[in-house]
C-alpha cells in the first residue's frame, strides 16, 4: 500500500514537470504576434498617409491644371477682344475673326507662376476657331480650347465665345440706358435693364378729369419665357430701389430673398450686374445717316451735306436736299386728281365723250400712281408729308421680301419720307406696311396696321388707338429720336384672360426705341406689348391690374386684381432674324461667353 501510494505521488511529479515544459516559449510566440500585428497596423497607417497624400497632391495638381485651363480660356477671350477695332464695320467681322486662330507657340502659353511653388505646370491655348452663325451674318460664334498640365494631371476645357454687333435694347423686353421706374404693377416677361437706377414702387399715378392722383397696387412682375431667362441687369445691388422712401437694396441683407420676391417676384440669382460702359448702344442720327447712304439715293457730296444737316438737326436743309435729289424717277409724290368739269347747258356730246375720256385717262393715271406705293422695287424718296390710310394710298409695300431686304450683291431697300409719315386705317382690315422706312418728320400711327418693317424716325412717334399686327409673320422695328407716346389703347376695356397673355389678345407687336424719356401707362388703358420697350432718357411705367372703369369724379373706378394685369410685356426674340438686314449698326461688339465645356 505504501509502494502503491509512493507510485502516485511520483506519477504526479511527471504530470507537473510535463506541464511545465508544454509551456515553455509561449511568451515569445505572443511578443512575435503582437509585434507582427503592430507591423501590420503600422504599414496600414503608413500606407493610408501616403496614399492620402499621394491622392491629395493628385488632387491639388488637378485642380491647379482645371484653374490653369481656364485661365487659358479667359486670355483668349481677352486676346479676342483685344483684336476687334473700335469702329467696327458688322460685316467686316467674319474677316477680321477669321485670323484670330492661333499657333502653339511660346507666344501663347499661359501665364503662371505655378513653376515657382515647385510643381511641374505648364498651359498652352491649344486653339481659336470661329463660325459664322448659318442664319444671321452679325452673329459668330469663336470656340476657344485650352489644356493644361500639372504635375502630369492633364486637363482640357473648351468655351464658346458669341460675338454680335446688333445694339443691345433688342435683348431687353424692357429697359432704359438711364432710370428705369416701375410704378405699380407691370408684368414684364423677359429682361430688364437699368443703366442707371432701377425704382420699383408699388403705387401707380395717373391723371383723371385733369386730377393727378395715385393708387396703391401690388409690386411689378418679372417673369421667364421660352426665349428669356427673366433676369433683372442693373449696375450694382444698391442701384436697385424700393418703396416710397426708394431704400437700396442690400445684397448682404438678411431678408434679400424675402424682399426680391415682394418687389419683382424673383430669386437673388436672377439679378445680374452689366456695366454700362459694355452696353451697346446706339445713335439714332448716326444710324438714319447710315441708312440714308446704304438707300443710294444721294450722291457723296450730297450725303455728305445730309450727314451734316442730320447732326445738326436742320430737318427743313435735309428735306429740301432730298426733295431736289436726282434722278427724278427715283421721287414720290402725293397724285392729284386732275378732271374736267362739264359745261352748263352744253349738250354737245363729241364735248362730254372729250372729257369722259380726258377724265378716264386722268383716273388711270390717278390710280396706277397710288398702286406705286403698294408695289415698290427700289430706294425711293417720297416728297413732303405721306399719308397711307386705305382711301388713297392703300398699302405701303415693297414688292417682296427679298428686295425689301436686298442680297450680298444689293444692299436693302428703303422708302425715305421727307416729311411727316401718317399711317391712319378707320377699315375693319389691316392696312399693310413692309418696307424699311425713314421718316426725317414725326410718324403717327392709328387704327389696324400690320407691319413687317423698320423705321427710323428723326422726329416723335404717336400711337393711337392702334392695334399693331404682323405682316409676313414679321414685326415692326420703330427707333425714334423723339419722345414714343401710346394715347388712350383699349381705354377702360376689360382684361379677358386671367394672366393677360392669351396671343390672341396681344394688341401690339413689335420693338420701340425712343432717344427720348418715355412714360407708359397701364392704368385706364391696356397695354399689351409682344416685342419689346426701351428709352435712352429715363423710361417709367405707371400700372394697375383688374377693371377699370369711368367716373364722375375725379378718381377712376378701380377694383384690383392681381391675376389680371393691365400692362403685360412679353418678349420676342424673333426681331434678330425678321429684320437682321436693316437693324442699325453699332460701332462695338457684344461680347457674351458660355458656359466651360470640359473635354475628354
Amino acid at each position: 500500500m505504501f509502494k502503491k501510494r509512493l507510485d502516485l505521488m511520483h506519477l504526479g511529479k511527471i504530470k507537473r514537470s510535463l506541464q511545465l515544459h508544454s509551456e515553455n516559449g509561449s511568451a515569445l510566440l505572443l511578443v512575435m504576434f503582437l509585434v507582427l500585428l503592430l507591423s501590420v497596423l503600422g504599414m496600414a497607417v503608413m500606407g493610408a498617409a501616403i496614399g492620402g497624400a499621394t491622392r491629395t497632391e493628385t488632387r491639388e495638381s488637378d485642380i491647379q491644371s482645371l484653374h490653369l485651363a481656364q485661365k487659358g480660356l479667359n486670355e483668349a477671350t481677352a486676346y479676342v477682344a483685344s483684336q476687334l477695332p473700335e469702329n467696327i464695320n458688322p460685316d467686316q467681322l467674319a474677316g477680321i475673326l477669321g485670323e484670330l486662330t492661333l499657333p502653339n507657340d511660346t507666344d501663347h502659353m499661359i501665364s503662371t507662376n505655378l513653376g515657382t511653388l515647385g510643381n511641374d505646370a505648364e498651359g498652352i491655348i491649344t486653339s481659336i476657331t470661329g463660325t459664322p452663325d448659318v442664319l444671321n451674318s452679325r452673329i459668330y460664334y469663336i470656340d476657344v480650347t485650352a489644356t493644361a498640365e500639372v504635375n502630369g494631371v492633364n486637363r482640357n476645357l473648351r468655351q464658346r465665345i458669341t460675338l454680335d454687333s446688333y445694339p443691345d435694347f433688342l435683348k431687353y423686353a424692357f429697359g432704359s440706358e438711364h432710370n428705369l421706374i416701375l410704378n405699380g404693377a407691370p408684368h414684364l416677361q423677359g429682361n430688364v435693364y437699368a443703366g442707371n437706377q432701377l425704382i420699383i414702387r408699388n403705387i401707380a399715378n395717373y391723371t383723371y378729369n385733369g386730377f393727378d392722383n395715385q393708387k396703391q397696387t401690388s409690386y411689378p412682375q418679372i417673369s421667364a419665357n421660352s426665349v428669356s431667362a427673366g433676369e433683372v441687369h442693373v449696375q450694382s445691388w444698391d442701384s436697385i430701389r424700393h418703396g416710397i422712401s426708394q431704400t437700396p437694396l442690400a445684397k448682404e441683407a438678411g431678408n434679400l430673398n424675402d424682399t426680391l420676391k415682394e418687389i419683382l417676384d424673383i430669386t437673388p440669382d436672377r439679378v445680374k450686374i452689366k456695366e454700362k460702359k459694355k452696353f451697346v448702344e446706339i445713335n439714332v442720327t448716326q444710324s438714319f445717316g447710315d441708312k440714308l447712304e446704304e438707300a443710294g439715293v444721294l450722291s457723296p457730296e450730297d450725303m455728305a451735306k445730309a450727314r451734316a444737316f442730320i447732326q445738326n438737326k436742320n430737318i427743313s436743309g435735309l428735306n429740301g436736299l432730298l426733295i431736289g435729289a436726282h434722278p427724278t424717277e427715283g421721287h414720290l409724290e402725293t397724285p392729284v386728281l386732275l378732271r374736267r368739269d362739264y359745261p352748263e347747258g352744253d349738250q354737245d356730246h363729241d364735248l362730254i365723250k372729250e372729257i369722259d375720256d380726258y377724265n378716264e385717262t386722268e383716273l388711270r393715271i390717278y390710280n396706277s400712281k397710288l398702286a406705286m406705293l403698294s408695289t415698290l422695287y427700289d430706294s425711293m424718296i417720297f416728297d413732303k408729308d405721306l399719308t397711307v390710310d386705305k382711301i388713297g394710298y392703300k398699302s405701303l409695300e415693297y414688292a417682296s421680301e427679298d428686295i425689301k431686304n436686298g442680297d450680298a450683291a444689293n444692299p436693302p431697300k428703303w422708302l425715305i419720307v421727307a416729311g411727316d409719315l401718317n399711317l391712319a386705317n378707320n377699315s375693319a382690315d389691316f392696312l399693310n406696311v413692309r418696307g424699311n422706312i425713314l421718316v426725317t418728320g414725326d410718324v403717327t400711327i392709328k387704327g389696324k396696321v400690320a407691319f413687317n418693317s423698320t423705321m427710323l424716325v428723326l422726329g416723335k412717334t404717336t400711337i393711337e388707338d392702334a392695334e399693331i399686327e404682323r405682316m409676313d409673320g414679321k414685326e415692326l422695328v420703330l427707333i425714334s429720336s423723339g419722345r414714343v407716346l401710346v394715347n388712350r389703347f383699349d381705354a377702360f376695356k376689360e382684361v379677358s384672360t386671367a394672366e393677360g397673355t392669351s396671343a390672341s389678345e396681344m394688341k401690339m407687336k413689335g420693338f420701340f426705341y425712343t432717344e427720348a424719356n418715355g412714360i407708359l401707362y397701364g392704368v385706364g388703358s391696356k397695354f399689351w406689348l409682344e416685342g419689346g420697350f426701351f428709352a435712352k432718357g429715363d423710361l417709367e411705367v405707371n400700372a394697375v391690374t383688374g377693371s377699370v372703369n369711368a367716373s364722375l369724379v375725379s378718381e377712376l373706378d378701380i377694383a384690383e386684381d392681381a391675376k389680371r394685369r393691365r400692362f403685360f410685356v412679353d418678349y420676342n426674340n424673333k426681331v434678330y432674324e425678321d429684320q437682321k438686314a436693316s437693324l442699325p449698326r453699332v460701332t462695338n461688339v457684344s461680347v457674351s461667353v458660355g458656359p466651360v465645356e470640359l473635354l475628354k
